[in-house]
């Protein structure tokens, strides 16, 4: 009885624990979003519009495939991703763990692995589609960035597939293509502190660490919305 007594006041403490550390993510991440995080110093402005599309766990960027986007991102036709398709307008971006985002067709279906994977680490991917006019849809959240931001932001993405983007074959039933990505994806480095990086090192205010949905909103809200 008293190792059974010990066994269990072990699992309590552990569960204590387990508890504290997700509290503790938590307010790391609630707090990250809304603390100003170090960015470029490069010009604002309000000359080109893109998007950030929000999930139900993650965020993915629309970029206006206007001529130099086009040509920044012209190697993804040999995979045939009709980014010059004429009727073609925008073009999405989203970074995630590799076991999940492949795998995955419904949140409901998330194995053991992929979400293990997901939470220590995992390669990343880089899923890429086309869309052709949005109008104003509930889901996304438009920003305005100067030219020299939009510059940075797209050489940015960009250089997160590497120099020669690698399909990768997608288990899921999920829309799209997708791409070996450079960087691997853990707790600490998700697909929504992804979205903030490549956002701040283009010179845009965002949140410190965005690693949950709720970071990103915070960081639209707080430096976006009149927030500030």
């Amino acid at each position: 009885m008293a190792l059974l007594s010990r066994l269990g006041k072990l699992f309590l403490g552990l569960l204590a624990a387990l508890s504290a550390l997700v509290m503790i993510y938590l307010a790391a991440a609630l707090l990250g979003g809304v603390i100003a995080g170090d960015h470029a110093d490069l010009p604002d402005g309000d000359a080109v519009t893109i998007g950030l599309v929000a999930g139900p766990i993650h965020n993915d960027f629309l970029l206006p495939l206007d001529a130099e986007t086009r040509d920044q991102f012209a190697v993804f036709s040999l995979s045939d991703v009709p980014i010059s398709h004429p009727q073609a307008e925008w073009l999405m971006v989203g970074w995630g763990a590799r076991e999940f985002y492949t795998t995955v067709g419904d949140y409901n279906e998330v194995s053991w692995t992929a979400a293990r994977r997901a939470i220590f680490g995992d390669q990343s991917v880089l899923r890429v589609d086309v869309y052709g006019a949005l109008g104003d849809p509930d889901v996304v959240t438009w920003l305005q960035l100067s030219p020299a931001q939009y510059r940075a932001l797209r050489h940015g993405i960009r250089q997160s597939f590497g120099d020669r983007p690698e399909v990768v074959p997608v288990e899921a039933a999920a829309s799209g293509t997708f791409f070996a990505a450079e960087g691997r994806f853990d707790l600490l480095r998700t697909c929504n502190a992804w979205v903030g990086a490549q956002l701040r090192n283009a010179g845009v205010a965002f949140g410190r660490w965005t690693p949950i949905p709720t970071s990103v909103t915070l960081s639209l809200w707080r430096f976006h919305s009149g927030g500030n």
